[in-house]
């Protein structure tokens, strides 16, 4: 009887546990259900006036400053993701964005595209990190 009520005991206290630490963050990191970083969310999202991109990665160049308002110009902006998500999720969410900012967009996508290279390449900073 003793033996019983202690896995009894020790379920109730292990389920929470893993409920809350694996299952639904595993579910959170994998899905994105739940986060500013989902699909569903993505979909919302299309209908700012200013479209957000988000990058996983802290690490990126220092050396683009103009790029920022050259972004904000043409109607987006890029933040850092501060979710606990996985790198297909991010990239599913910022599929749906590029989708509509191309869409909003049209051909001067490829005017923008066009001036962030020119701003990479007049950069000696950029220049240094393309030789590594």
């Amino acid at each position: 009887m003793k033996k019983a009520i202690r896995i009894a005991i020790l379920i109730v206290i292990l389920l929470p546990v893993v409920y809350y630490g694996v299952i639904r963050d595993g579910f959170r990191y994998f899905t994105g259900i739940g986060t500013p970083y989902s699909y569903f969310q993505a979909q919302k999202a299309k209908h700012d006036s200013v479209l957000v991109i988000y990058e996983h990665a802290l690490i990126h160049p220092i050396g683009c400053a103009n790029c920022d308002s050259l972004r904000l110009a043409y109607g987006f902006k890029t933040e850092h993701c501060n979710g606990y998500v996985s790198d297909p999720v991010l990239n599913l969410y910022n599929s749906v964005i590029e989708k509509e900012l191309i869409h909003r967009l049209g051909k001067r996508w490829d005017e923008y595209l066009f001036k962030v290279d020119s701003i990479q390449n007049a950069d000696p900073l950029m220049q240094m990190l393309k030789q590594d």
